[in-house]
């Protein structure tokens, strides 16, 4: 027995001392493609911290994405530095947040550099907080503590279309949702974690642990060797795991599925998304919605297989979505105007915007933006005279109950932003 367990520890010793080195001697990106991918936590999400690792700093060559290790795929040095909340947010940036976005990828700025992301690139024009709450949705910013007091001025809601569906708001089952002793135990182990360097750093490491970077990394790149040796011995063709443009320039996520008409109603979102609005705006917050194009909906005449003209659900959703008196981006518009332009709004080998799409949404959202910041008169000159009337109707009682009854067909237009 005991020359069994020797040979066991003798058999087991190599992978304990690589085990070792990884998680004591060598960077915490020694074993991944992206920043992203080194610093996501994966077993502790929202318990102690926010999506990624915090107070972390990492500079690297990145590759990798949906196509990054393919004939497309594109090496960029990229920069992301994480905030004591584990947030995209370096912990110079300025606080508190006028400005919190609550956003998806997009918003982290997959496969960009830590100052062409959106909340960087909005608090240089700003020149004011911006707080970027992502990946998250709604119901954390609900249940988020430190955005209780000061409360910001806006919450903008950057949301790529493919998740538009998934916005859900009801503020009784939230609140009844943070009385559950779970979540209030989340609550404070979030704020023992934010006093306590110890703490974060203990929880950090059992991640690491968890995660076995290493053994994923070595799997990777031994397929991708194989896949390298059969295309070179047998004269194999490359695949892709995405739908790869018609004119070869690029790859997508979903592909012609993403042209589809969605599975959900719109009315009902947009109800849910007017009862946020307000609720927001009871606590002294303006709410701007931005819907974020899919790389389909903007390149439709390079997706394999559509044959279709331009998609409509979007410029839809978005002249509904202003109807009921939301103040929305038209950012959509401003992207076919300017894919005119020859330079690409998306990443090559990834479905996320680049720098290019990125600046011109600053340009588009950063005026309404800036009002609210300001103090401007709230909704009123956004929304138009007919969103007055709908004011009105709220003062009796009757704004949402109008909303639902009409199915947000019959309130006015709302000009353009």
């Amino acid at each position: 027995m005991k020359r069994l367990a020797r040979n066991l520890f003798l058999f087991s010793l190599p992978l304990l001392v690589l085990e070792f080195c990884e998680l004591f001697v060598w960077p915490l990106d020694e074993f991944t493609f992206r920043p992203w991918e080194a610093l996501v936590a994966t077993s502790f999400d929202g318990a102690v911290t926010g999506p990624f690792y915090p107070d972390r700093r990492i500079e690297m060559v990145e590759q990798g994405g949906e196509a990054g290790h393919s004939s497309l795929g594109v090496r960029h040095r990229t920069m992301f530095e994480t905030d004591r909340f584990g947030y995209r947010r370096a912990a110079s940036e300025r606080d508190p947040a006028t400005v919190v976005i609550i956003g998806d990828s997009n918003t982290v700025g997959a496969g960009l550099d830590q100052n062409e992301t959106l909340a960087h690139r909005l608090e240089q024009e700003l020149e004011t907080g911006v707080y970027p709450f992502a990946p998250r949705r709604v119901r954390n910013f609900h249940h988020e503590e430190r955005f209780r007091e000061p409360r910001p001025r806006v919450v903008l809601l950057a949301t790529i279309e493919r998740y538009l569906g998934k916005f859900e708001f009801d503020e009784k089952r939230f609140d009844s949702h943070a009385e559950r002793i779970d979540i209030r135990l989340r609550a404070a182990l979030h704020r023992a974690a934010l006093d306590s360097a110890a703490v974060r750093n203990l929880v950090v490491f059992q991640d690491r642990v968890r995660k076995q970077a290493m053994v994923h990394y070595a799997v990777a790149q031994i397929r991708r060797s194989a896949d390298r040796w059969m295309m070179n011995s047998f004269g194999l063709e490359e695949t892709f795991r995405y739908p790869v443009a018609t004119d070869q320039s690029m790859v997508f996520l979903e592909g012609a599925a993403a042209l589809e008409p969605p599975d959900w109603e719109t009315a009902p979102l947009l109800e849910q998304m007017v009862e946020f609005r307000d609720w927001l705006e009871r606590r002294g917050t303006q709410l701007v919605f931005m819907p974020i194009p899919n790389k389909e909906t903007v390149y439709y005449d390079k997706v394999p297989g559509y044959t279709g003209g331009a998609p409509a659900f979007l410029t839809d959703f978005i002249a509904r979505a202003r109807r009921a008196g939301i103040v929305t981006i038209d950012l959509l518009s401003a992207y076919r105007a300017a894919r005119e332009q020859s330079d690409l709004l998306y990443l090559v080998d990834d479905s996320h915007w680049n720098a290019r799409a990125v600046n011109i949404a600053v340009a588009e959202v950063a005026p309404q933006l800036r009002r609210a910041v300001r103090g401007a008169p709230e909704s009123v000159a956004a929304r138009g005279q007919v969103q007055q009337q709908v004011i009105g109707q709220r003062a009796g009682g009757q704004a949402l109950a109008q909303v639902r009854a009409e199915r947000v067909h019959r309130i006015g237009p709302q000009p353009r932003l």
